[in-house]
């Protein structure tokens, strides 16, 4: 039985052997004073004997939370091997698709989950336009490829008028009417929703702006500068839209879409919009044609 031992202190023998004489060892039924008298041949009452015997017992337990660490580690080792070899994701958690929201929050922060269902178009400089229609709004986005605070205007023509719905720091709403080969201007601007705040107050008056408007925005201070939201209730279908954005701090840098277009949508507009604009409507991008 002693000679079972010994592989215990000879680690070129294996893990295997090492555990089996651990359990040899800890299952035998002998007396551990025998271990006094073949080792050192000593009376199994005399004092060296008792100390010998309480030093096999401490052995014997040292040795029976060696086996259970080891029984552990293998086991472990096991299971993260089980983990890295199973298909998908290591947590056993089903991975579920979150939901797609039916109609984009107008808070001026292009969400990319709610607007993946919309149509994605790009201005020349690779600046985005998003369109999106639900029931009976428009959904329309612009994401500049520039950093910096941005102004757009969305035209909307339905028969003889022309829309021009205006964000920046504020939101308005221009009018035009055909007049001839050129539309003149009938509704100007009146300015709304400034507030740099959207406290209770502001959504209060962006409210009563849409109710008033039949669209909706939220002004360049609010979500990211450089992305822009409207709602557009469509009551009367428009035939045709256009969309154009400056930077706050390069009016000249004014981008339009459909890209090319040389009318109205493409005219400097520091000063504020003419009384008097020629748009060429048959160069602007079809509603039905929104995929």
């Amino acid at each position: 039985m002693l000679n079972s031992c010994y592989p215990l202190f000879y680690p070129d023998h294996g893990i295997e052997r090492f555990s089996f004489d651990i359990i040899h060892l800890v299952d035998d039924r002998t007396d551990f004073s025998d271990y006094a008298r073949l080792i050192f041949d000593l009376p199994v009452n005399s004092k060296k004997g008792k100390m010998m015997r309480i030093t096999a017992v401490l052995v014997k337990t040292c040795l029976l939370l060696v086996l259970i660490s080891l029984v552990a580690c293998n086991r472990t080792a096991d299971l993260n091997q089980e983990i890295n070899e199973s298909p998908g994701d290591s947590s056993g958690l089903d991975q579920v698709d979150p939901p797609v929201v039916a109609e984009p929050i107008i808070d001026g922060i292009i969400n990319d989950q709610e607007w993946q269902k919309a149509a994605l178009y790009h201005f020349d400089d690779g600046s985005e336009v998003y369109l999106m229609i639900s029931g009976n709004h428009l959904y329309l986005a612009i994401r500049a490829n520039g950093g910096g605070m941005i102004a757009g205007n969305v035209f909307l023509a339905e028969e003889d008028r022309i829309m021009i719905l205006h964000t920046s720091a504020a939101l308005g709403t221009a009018l035009y009417q055909e007049n001839g080969e050129q539309y003149k201007k009938i509704k100007d601007f009146s300015w709304c929703c400034r507030s740099k705040i959207d406290d209770e107050a502001s959504q209060v008056a962006r409210e009563k702006f849409y109710a008033e408007e039949d669209w909706l925005g939220i002004n360049s201070f609010l979500g990211v500068e450089n992305e822009l939201e409207y709602k557009i209730l469509l009551e009367g279908q428009p035939d045709v839209l256009a969309v154009n954005f400056i930077y706050a701090d390069d009016d000249g840098d004014k981008q339009v879409w459909p890209v090319g277009l040389k009318d109205g949508v493409n005219l400097p507009s520091s000063g504020g919009f003419p009384e008097i604009i020629e748009f060429s409507v048959k160069d602007w991008i079809s509603l039905g044609d929104i995929q």
